[in-house]
Parts: structure tokens; C-alpha cells; sequence
């Protein structure tokens, strides 16, 4: 007889919750058996598959409780042990699959038709065991439910492997619970269409067994009792997968960790309490080769500061920094060494050191170092070394009695050596001087270059008492009397030296140097190869000097200065030939200075270029105003010795001609011997210039300098002018009348006019008017006059 089924929904409803709940707590399952390795995923995979299992039949047998028929439902109990082993068998296959690293699809459709097998069997096993019922399966529901079954292990099986391949998130926690609901409702959804399949008969036949389970509360019983197993599976799950993240961010951290020394630039050891290298990274590995060290050997060469360092760290707990230097049979290497101490449970467990090697920083900044403080061609200290070193000198205390002696030193001729045979020769000369200069230097001296061929010495703690300053003053002067031999030349130079004490001229390193520079020019001027003190004399002298050079810089400015002119008569005719311009300063009251009075401040600062430009600019003016007035005079300027080793002589000349449109021959250039001696290269040159202008030449002061026949055949030359100290004397001492005479016959010889300066009286007059002097200059024909009465004179000259 067939029998009518009804289903309670209560129980349906718990069925399908109890699948999904299973299939969550298999997916955890997966996790576990895949994370872990060894014995602990055996246990896990046996462990899990009863649970899984267990849980999988709990949903089966629930659903079968949930069927009510007109006869009480019994269950035998072997069919019903053997379904549970069927589910159990199935998790088996599932968990042992997902365990695997690789997943292909074959494994994964064979392991599908397992479980799905498997699930199929534990529902129709399970369904055999209701007793007292026949049941007969529709084929179709029947086949059904077991491709069901099957579908449904082969998406639980991927979702398990995927997930099981993936770290833990807070997002694949909703991907498993949707997960968990379409695997549950797979499940429960092979198992009703089952149901479905199967028509309930009365079985009047006795059962099989004589074990049956009578009583439908111990079936409820056992359902919650697995329900709660799976609940607190999914807490202790819970719970794991947070030690698990827990774990994996100590892992993380400690693999980054790891990560930072082993790949760390700079070397890292870890040492011991005692001192030794536990480990180190492979900087420190590499640092440990290129200094020629090992695990061995390494202490034995650690320098005392580094051990000092060790000790500090292990006593106080805390990290230090500091530079060391170490030695080892590779050489010496610079390191910037940092100790750090590790500790554990409050306990100091390590020290961990970090090692910079900063050899080639080291090397770099004392390379940069030296080059800012030291001179490049002579190696000594240069000016700021010198300034620094003697600041640190007074600014220290000194002893009783004790002086700090500062000497400022020059070569002398050094500009005429370096000009006339090249700037090797001259570069040379210094290192030879400086060699000779540092071969006399005290214990308690320091010398210096400060530029050119100036030198600075600094004794520390100098006895003035004993006259220490002085012994090393004249061994210095000693060593320059024996001549240099540089090249193929022998050459001879001296030295100018100035001297300056502290605290007596003072305790400012500036202004010891400055006292000192004014003590070597007066040595210079006073004679050469000599040494002077500075006193008071000689810096009131500077004041003065100073005092002129501000006084001619506010004269430059502000234009106040005129040119007086001096004529020049024929010695013929007597008649004006020309006129010297000679510069005259004009004073804020209204008076003038005449040129020796300031002409060798400007020469010495520089300024006589300025002034110099002045002149001409002036000079040729005038001489212009004159040609246009028909006065046919030509105006005869002085060149100084800046002005004519500049460059800009040439062109400023030929511009300023331009510029008034003046006749060249009316302008004649003066230069003494001297200037011309200097380059004469260069002189030749210049005055070859001036001569192609149109521009006249003479020679001033001439027999009082270096006269020499040579220049006088080289250069083009015009005219010679007799210095005013032969004329002085031409009528007292026969031998300045005699040097006139051969300076007028060997100007003649060579084709050049000859000028006397100086003529105060008729007999000089005469006298050079007997020996064929061409033209006079001198206070008996006229002193140096404005531009206004010298054409006055011109008009009432007497006619010819």
C-alpha cells in the first residue's frame, strides 16, 4: 500500500541551514589542510573528514526526519552507520584532493564523480535504512540527483582549492559565505530531489536487523549535538584564522625584517655579548673580504676606540654613533660605525652594528679640504690656512714673556724674472724658494703662501727676548744669496721681509698681517734684501699714504686737476717749438700740488691708469684748440709704467686722436729707460705702434737709467732728453759737461734730436748751445703756465 508523505517545513528549513553551515565549515577545513604541513595536516585531513562527513549527514538525516508518513518511522541502525561512512569517505576524497599544490582538471572531474558518489550513497544508504517501508526510485529523479551530487562536488571541489590557495582577507570571508550558501543549497538540493524520486510503500515484511532507533528525540538530539560540534568548529576556526594573521604579519614582518639587513647597502653584524659575529648580511660579508678579514681573525684588528664603543653600548643600552678608523693588512680604511643594542623580554639579547665604509668620502673631503687650504704649486698652506692657523694662535693664552711674530715676505725682481723668461721659469722659482723657505722654519713656525711671490711665517710663542724673530730673519735673507739654477738659467733674487709682534702691534690676525705688509715695503723702499719691525713711523707713513690715496680717488672723481704746460725752445732760432704737459692737482681751496707729491701714491694703488687716461685726453684737447688757433706746437705727454705695459695704451691713444681729430705729429709720447727695460718685447712693440701712428718719441731722463746703445739702434726713437741732473752740474764738474757733450754727438750720430731739461741760467744755455743741443727746456725760458698765458708767449715771441 502506498503510503502519503508530508514534510515538515521546520525541519526542511534546519536540513538546509545545517548544509550550508557544513559547507562553511568545509571550506575552513580546506584552509587547514592546505596550510598545514606534516603530521599536523594528517590530522586535520582525517579530523576534518568525520567532521565534514558528519556534518554533511547531519543535513541527511535532518531532511529525513523531516519526512512524516500515516506508519512511525524507524531506522535501522548498520544502514544508517553505513552512510555516515559514506559521507565520511567522501570528505576524505574531497580534503585529500585540495590538499594537493596543483589541481588539474582531470583530478578535479575524477574527484567530482567520487564525492558525488559518495554523497549519492550516503542519501540512498541512508534512505534504506527507514524500516518497514519499501521505497521505489523514479529513474529520471534518480539520475537526476546523482548528476546533482556530482555537479555539486565539482564546484565545492574548485571553490575549495581556490580559496585554499589564497591568503587570508577580510573580502574572501563574504565570498566564502556565499560560497558556503550555494554548496549548502547544492546539497540540499541533491537530497530532496532524492526524495523526491522515491515512493513510500507499507513493508509488512519484518526488517532485516533487530537494530532499529526508535525514538525520533535521540535523532534531534544527535542532530544538535553535530550542529554544535560544527558551531564551535566554526569559532575555534574563527579564532585560528586570527592567530593565523596574527602569525603571518609576525612572518611578514619578520621576512621584512630579514629582508632590510640581507639587502641593506650598508654592512650589518650581529655580535654576540662576547663580542663575537653571530651573522651578517652580505655587505658586511663583501666589506669583510675587501678589508682582508674574516669570522677568525676580525677582533684582532679592531682598533681600542671601536672596543671602547662595544663596552659603552653593552653598560648603558644605548645606541652610538661614531667614526673609527681601522688598519688592517689591505691598508687603512675610514668607517662610520653605528651600535645598537637588541633587546628581548627586557633583557640584552644582541648588538647589532652598522658599518658605513666612508674611505673614498674621507679621501674626498680631505682632498677638497687640502685643495681649499693649501696652495697648489708650492704645497705649502695657503691664505686662508694662514689667517685661520695665526687666529687660533692669538686667540689662545700664551706664556709669560712669549710673543706670537708674524713675518710677511717678497721676492724681489720676481716680476722681471716671470716676464722676461716665462711664467714656468717663475713657477719654478717658487717652489724653489718655498723648499728654502721651509728648510729654515722652527718647530714653532708655520709658513704660508699667501699669492704671488709673497710668503707669510708665523712663530708661535717666540722669545723676542733672545731675538729669535731676528736669528730667523737673517737665515731667511742667508738662504737667498746663493743663486737658483732653473733650467739653463742662474738666476739671483732676493728677499723683503717685514716683521709685526703680538700683543705689541697688536691681536687681530687681519691687522698683524697688514702691519707686517707695510713693515716689508719699508724694507723694499730702505734697501733690498733687508728686514724691518714695524713701528710707528712706518703705519703713520701707511696713514699718510692712505689719507692721499682717498684724497686722489675724491680729485679722479671729481675732475680736479689741470695741465700746465712747460715750452721747449729751438736752440736755433729760439723760437717755440713745443711744450711738455705736466698734471697739476687742485686742492678744495683752490691751490695746486704739483705731481711729486702724488704721483707715486697713484702709481703704487693703481690710479695713475685713470689719471694717465686724463691726460691724454686733455692734452690732445688742447693741442687740438691750438692747431685750430694756427699754432703749429706739438705737446708732449709722460707715460707711466702701468700705463705703458697695459694693452689699452695703443688703442686709447689712436681713439683719442680720432676723437679730436689731431695730427698725430702734434703729439709726442715720453718714456724713461727704465719702463722700456722691463719687456722689451713688449716695448718694442708699443713704441713701434706710436711710431706707425704718426706720434713722436722721446726718451726722458736718459743717462740716468739703463743707456744702452742697443735699445737706442732697436727702438724708433726720435729725440733724447738730457736729465736735469747732468744740467745741474754741466757748469761745476767737467764730467757731467763732458757725459752732456757725448749724449748730444752720440744723438747725432744716430740721426735723433737731442732736448736738455732743467736750463735755469744763460751759461748752462750756452754751454748746451756750444756743445749742437737742438732744444731747451727750463725755468730760464719759462716755469710750467696755463694754456692761456703759454699763447700769450707764443704771440709775443720776437719774429724769426
Amino acid at each position: 500500500m502506498e503510503l502519503h508523505v508530508t514534510y515538515n517545513t521546520a525541519l526542511i528549513c534546519l536540513s538546509i541551514l545545517i548544509a550550508c553551515a557544513a559547507s562553511f565549515t568545509s571550506l575552513e577545513l580546506s584552509r587547514k589542510v592546505t596550510i598545514h604541513t606534516g603530521l599536523k595536516s594528517k590530522v586535520w585531513l582525517i579530523a576534518g573528514s568525520f567532521i565534514m562527513g558528519f556534518g554533511i549527514w547531519s543535513m541527511h538525516f535532518i531532511g529525513m526526519m523531516a519526512v512524516h508518513t500515516e506508519v512511525p518511522m524507524h531506522y535501522e541502525l548498520v544502514p544508517l552507520v553505513a552512510s555516515i561512512a559514506a559521507a565520511v569517505s567522501g570528505s576524505f576524497v574531497s580534503l585529500y584532493i585540495v590538499s594537493r599544490y596543483m589541481l588539474t582538471f582531470y583530478r578535479l572531474l575524477t574527484g567530482s564523480v567520487m564525492l558525488g558518489a559518495s554523497i549519492s550513497s550516503m542519501h540512498y544508504i541512508g534512505m534504506s535504512s527507514i524500516s518497514r517501508v519499501m521505497m521505489i526510485y523514479e529513474p529520471l529523479l534518480f539520475t537526476l540527483s546523482i548528476v546533482i551530487a556530482i555537479a555539486a562536488s565539482f564546484v565545492s571541489l574548485k571553490i575549495f582549492f581556490d580559496l585554499s590557495m589564497k591568503k587570508p582577507a577580510d573580502h574572501l570571508l563574504i565570498y566564502k559565505i556565499i560560497s558556503a550558501l550555494i554548496m549548502g543549497i547544492g546539497i540540499s538540493g541533491m537530497h530532496y530531489t532524492g526524495m523526491m524520486a522515491a515512493t513510500f510503500y507499507k513493508d509488512s515484511a519484518p526488517p532485516d536487523h533487530h537494530m532499529e532507533v526508535h525514538t525520533f528525540d535521540w535523532s534531534i538530539l544527535i542532530a544538535l549535538i553535530i550542529f554544535c560540534i560544527q558551531t564551535l568548529l566554526l569559532f575555534s576556526s574563527h579564532a585560528d584564522r586570527k592567530f593565523m594573521k596574527q602569525n603571518e604579519r609576525m612572518k611578514d614582518n619578520e621576512q621584512r625584517f630579514q629582508s632590510l639587513i640581507i639587502h641593506n647597502i650598508d654592512a650589518i653584524f650581529i655580535l654576540s655579548l662576547k663580542g663575537d659575529i653571530i651573522s651578517s648580511n652580505h655587505a658586511g660579508e663583501d666589506m669583510m673580504n675587501n678589508f682582508g678579514l674574516n669570522h677568525q681573525n676580525w677582533n684582532h684588528y679592531m682598533p681600542t676606540k671601536i672596543n671602547a664603543l662595544f663596552k659603552q653600548v653593552k653598560s648603558e643600552k644605548q645606541a652610538i654613533n661614531s667614526d673609527a678608523t681601522l688598519m688592517t693588512d689591505k691598508g687603512q680604511f675610514h668607517l662610520n660605525i653605528t651600535f645598537i643594542p637588541v633587546e628581548v623580554n627586557q633583557e640584552l639579547d644582541s648588538i647589532y652594528v652598522i658599518c658605513k665604509d666612508v674611505t673614498k668620502q674621507y679621501r674626498a673631503e680631505k682632498k677638497i679640504h687640502r685643495m681649499a687650504h693649501y696652495d697648489s704649486l708650492t704645497d705649502l698652506p695657503n691664505r686662508r690656512h694662514a689667517i685661520s692657523h695665526l687666529t687660533k694662535v692669538l686667540n689662545r693664552e700664551h706664556a709669560l714673556d712669549y710673543n706670537t711674530v708674524v713675518f710677511f715676505l717678497d721676492l724681489n725682481r720676481f716680476k722681471v724674472i716671470n716676464d722676461a723668461l716665462g711664467h714656468n721659469v717663475g713657477d719654478q722659482l717658487l717652489q724653489l724658494a718655498a723648499k728654502r723657505l721651509s728648510s729654515v722654519i722652527p718647530d714653532n713656525g708655520f709658513i704660508a703662501r699667501l699669492g704671488g711671490d709673497e710668503f707669510i711665517i708665523i712663530l708661535t710663542d717666540a722669545n723676542t727676548g733672545t731675538g729669535e724673530a731676528d736669528i730667523l730673519a737673517k737665515k731667511i735673507i742667508q738662504q737667498f744669496k746663493k743663486p737658483f739654477k732653473i733650467q739653463d738659467h742662474t738666476l739671483i733674487t732676493s728677499v723683503s721681509i717685514g716683521i709685526a709682534i703680538s700683543p705689541k702691534d697688536g691681536t687681530d690676525g687681519p691687522e698683524l698681517m697688514k702691519k707686517a705688509d707695510m713693515a716689508m715695503y719699508a724694507a723694499k723702499e730702505r734697501n733690498k734684501s733687508k728686514y724691518r719691525y714695524y713701528s710707528f713711523s712706518i703705519g703713520n707713513k701707511e696713514t699718510v699714504k692712505l689719507n692721499q690715496e682717498m684724497e686722489l680717488r675724491e680729485a679722479i672723481d671729481n675732475k680736479r686737476f689741470v695741465l700746465h704746460y712747460q715750452p721747449q725752445f729751438s736752440s736755433k732760432d729760439q723760437k717755440m717749438t713745443g711744450a711738455e704737459a705736466l698734471i697739476r692737482l687742485v686742492t678744495p681751496d683752490g691751490n695746486l700740488r704739483p705731481p711729486g707729491e702724488f704721483i707715486g701714491v697713484a702709481e703704487e694703488t693703481g690710479l695713475i691708469i685713470d689719471i694717465g687716461k686724463w691726460i691724454i685726453d686733455e692734452a690732445c684737447r688742447q693741442a687740438k684748440v691750438w692747431h685750430d688757433k694756427g699754432f703749429d706746437l706739438s705737446v708732449a705727454i709722460n707715460i707711466s709704467a702701468r700705463q705703458f705695459q697695459s694693452e689699452e695704451l695703443i688703442p686709447l691713444i689712436k681713439n683719442t686722436l680720432f676723437k679730436y681729430r689731431l695730427p698725430p705729429r702734434l703729439l709726442e709720447v715720453e718714456v724713461t729707460e727704465s719702463m722700456t727695460m722691463d719687456n722689451l718685447d713688449h716695448s718694442k712693440k708699443v713704441l713701434s705702434s706710436l711710431t706707425k701712428l704718426g706720434i713722436r718719441i722721446s726718451i726722458d731722463d736718459f743717462g740716468t737709467g739703463h743707456s744702452s746703445l742697443s735699445y737706442l739702434k732697436d727702438f724708433p726713437i726720435h729725440r733724447l732728453k738730457i736729465d736735469k741732473s747732468f744740467i745741474d752740474d754741466i757748469q761745476t764738474h767737467p764730467k757731467s759737461e763732458q757725459i752732456t757733450g757725448a749724449i748730444i754727438a752720440m744723438g747725432h750720430q744716430l740721426s735723433l734730436q737731442v732736448i736738455a731739461e732743467g736750463v735755469e741760467n744763460s751759461g748752462q744755455k750756452q754751454l748746451l748751445d756750444e756743445k749742437g743741443c737742438d732744444h731747451l727746456q727750463g725755468f730760464f725760458f719759462s716755469r710750467p703756465i696755463p694754456p692761456e698765458q703759454l699763447e700769450h708767449l707764443i704771440l709775443n715771441q720776437p719774429p724769426r
